[in-house]
């Protein structure tokens, strides 16, 4: 049965991830990453021959092993890291401007219990 059609976007993915681990793992044989990752070395193999795409967690299991970030080696979790770093200074910038509630001043304790409760709806919501 054939396999369903890979996307350009997909394709793309697979030739970056495939170019970055070739450019940070050099030094080691895939089979030293696959020891280091404890991803299989069929399964590293297919990653650099572009043939398959790691998921999240083997992303961050190379990302380990090697030292970088996962974007370093998925070029698709930078837009997430900006994307987060954009949130947070939304919210700073949102409790930051609140002055009073009720006419009460507001204290930085409670600025930041504010805080961390935003941003934890925020991260359930994504």
């Amino acid at each position: 049965m054939p396999r369903n059609k890979i996307s350009p976007l997909e394709l793309k993915a697979r030739e970056d991830i495939s170019n970055n681990l070739k450019y940070y793992s050099r030094g080691l044989t895939q089979k030293q990453l696959s020891e280091k990752t404890g991803i299989p070395t069929s399964t590293i193999s297919g990653y650099f021959a572009k043939r398959s795409t790691p998921n999240a967690g083997a992303v961050q299991k190379l990302a380990d092993a090697l030292g970088v970030n996962k974007s370093d080696i998925d070029p698709r979790y930078k837009n997430i890291n900006k994307k987060q770093k954009h949130t947070d200074l939304s919210v700073d910038q949102a409790i930051d401007g609140l002055r009073s509630y009720q006419g009460k001043p507001i204290s930085d304790d409670q600025k930041e219990i504010i805080k961390d409760l935003i941003k934890g709806y925020l991260d359930r919501s994504n």
